[in-house]
């Protein structure tokens, strides 16, 4: 569930780029919206997850180097504060978005 939120963002981004020609600008506006809207329903429940059940996730995605004792990963932490940041970013953007659509 963690990556998906991750997943649907670059999706959008990729599809927007490669087919908005053909979306129109409404399209564009509408499907945008609708991946901004799918995204914040995925940081609600990571919100929930993490700030309500005190709980964190660490999502590891592989390794960058390993020299010796030393290892590094690439990875995500989904903690308290980081998912107040998403939720807040995201319901920004979903109703900043959101208005422009209707203006």
């Amino acid at each position: 569930m963690y990556i998906l939120l991750i997943y649907t963002l670059v999706f959008s981004i990729v599809t927007m780029g490669l087919f908005g020609r053909f979306l129109g600008t409404k399209g564009i506006f509408f499907f945008s919206n609708f991946m901004m809207f799918i995204c914040l329903i995925y940081a609600l429940f990571v919100a929930y997850e993490t700030a309500f059940a005190s709980s964190f996730t660490i999502v590891k995605l592989g390794a960058w180097i390993h020299v010796g004792t030393l290892t590094l990963d690439w990875g995500f932490l989904f903690d308290s504060i980081a998912s107040t940041m998403l939720v807040v970013v995201i319901f920004v953007s979903f109703f900043v978005h959101l208005f422009q659509l209707v203006i």
